[in-house]
């Protein structure tokens, strides 16, 4: 359990003589006062904030991928100018980030104070930092080359957020499609649909299939209404309990991969993230063994499982090329470009040079995707709304013949 430490939020002036405001973290006031003017930061007023946002809920908040970019960017710029340690995390920590990586930061000076490392002191908070951190910073100082792994932590980290954020992109927007086209259907099915049955009830109209099916469906919504606003929640609920036991996740996250279309780009992913992983950890002095073995726990139940075995088979001495290819799961790509690095003796090369040829491919499925999918809905909406007025529409028409 960290040392807890007190909130304060502090308005200062600078060495150029402008206002700044922020928070920072500290055992009391005194210490507070004592970073802010080691950062050339001369507090005008300082204030101790009990609860609210970044507080008590910091403990377990994770710092976001860009942000610790970021970070690892400034502190690798610092210490590369040749500032010490503890100023270079002095000066990131009066910067504006998020009270989670602030009071990190704040423990971690307390730390250094105390004589520990830097992976020491970040270690006591690897619970709210992103994957393969604090390995890396160890790396990074037994090899006393910490501010070049910081660099291509901060690349990693940013060029993974770009990544992430393009995938979830293609995911979202679908996503609020379907969703506005499902609230319009619903609107007409209980709002506009039941008028017009007023009206056909009244002059006793033929009514075509379509239309007899519409009406007896909005019927049913209507009736049934309070049973649908509280049973759809619970389905949601009921479904996200299911999704999360890790007998069906396991199956859910196995059959992802062996689906036409969605199952390839999802291999391309997790390929992308692998050889990008492997690379930046054989890249700052780790072995292809200890690589793999930090990889397992953050790609998936089923991946873990391959990963195990590609690990079992580098133990009994097959190479990596081998061993990948008897998991008979990753793209012949991957493995020939391995395959090609383990020759060569240019592995970390081929690595980061097949994650980068996946990301470029997966973006460019992306931005495909994307372009015919928004024309393809909008067609699928109209479709649909098309039908429903149309339904409604024809028997308007023989209401006219009869007046």
């Amino acid at each position: 359990m960290p040392i807890v430490m007190k909130r304060y939020k502090y308005i200062a002036r600078n060495q150029e003589g402008e206002l700044v405001k922020g928070v920072v973290y500290g055992i009391n006031e005194s210490e507070c006062i004592a970073q802010l003017r080691s950062s050339n930061c001369y507090p005008m007023k300082l204030r101790l904030i009990r609860w609210g946002k970044g507080g008590v809920f910091s403990y377990c908040k994770k710092v976001q991928s860009a942000e610790i970019g970021v970070f690892c960017k400034q502190l690798s710029v610092l210490l590369q100018a040749g500032i010490a340690l503890p100023q270079a995390l002095k000066f990131t920590n009066c910067q504006k980030i998020s009270p989670v990586l602030q009071r990190i930061i704040s423990e971690l000076l307390q730390s250094l104070e105390q004589g520990e490392t830097l992976y020491q002191g970040f270690s006591k908070n690897k619970e709210q930092l992103p994957q393969f951190f604090c390995p890396l910073v160890r790396a990074g100082e037994e090899t006393n080359s910490l501010y070049l792994v910081l660099d291509r932590l901060s690349k990693y980290y940013e060029e993974q957020d770009r990544f992430l954020k393009q995938v979830h992109q293609m995911m979202v927007y679908p996503l609020i499609l379907i969703i506005c086209t499902l609230a319009v259907v619903f609107f007409l099915f209980i709002k506009i649909i039941p008028g017009f049955q007023e009206i056909y009830e009244g002059f006793e109209v033929n009514l075509p299939m379509i239309t007899y099916c519409l009406l007896s469906i909005s019927n049913h919504i209507i009736t049934n209404i309070r049973i649908y606003l509280i049973g759809f929640p619970m389905c949601v609920f009921s479904l996200l309990y299911i999704f999360k036991t890790p007998m069906f996740r396991r199956y859910l996250i196995y059959s992802q991969y062996f689906l036409p279309i969605w199952g390839t780009f999802q291999k391309k992913v997790l390929t992308s993230r692998l050889a990008r992983t492997w690379g930046l950890f054989l890249e700052n002095g780790l072995e292809l063994l200890p690589a793999i073995e930090l990889t397992k726990g953050t790609s998936g139940l089923v991946v873990d499982e391959f990963l195990w075995k590609i690990s079992l088979n580098l133990k009994k001495g097959m190479t990596l090329t081998h061993s990948i290819k008897a998991s008979n799961f990753f793209p012949e790509l991957f493995i020939e470009m391995i395959r090609i690095g383990e020759e060569s003796g240019y592995l970390v090369v081929m690595l980061n040079k097949v994650a980068e040829i996946y990301e470029k491919n997966c973006q460019t499925q992306i931005e495909k995707f994307l372009t015919i999918l928004e024309p393809a809905l909008l067609a699928g909406i109209a479709l649909i709304v098309g039908i429903i007025v149309l339904a409604i529409m024809v028997p308007m028409f023989n209401l006219i013949e009869i007046i």
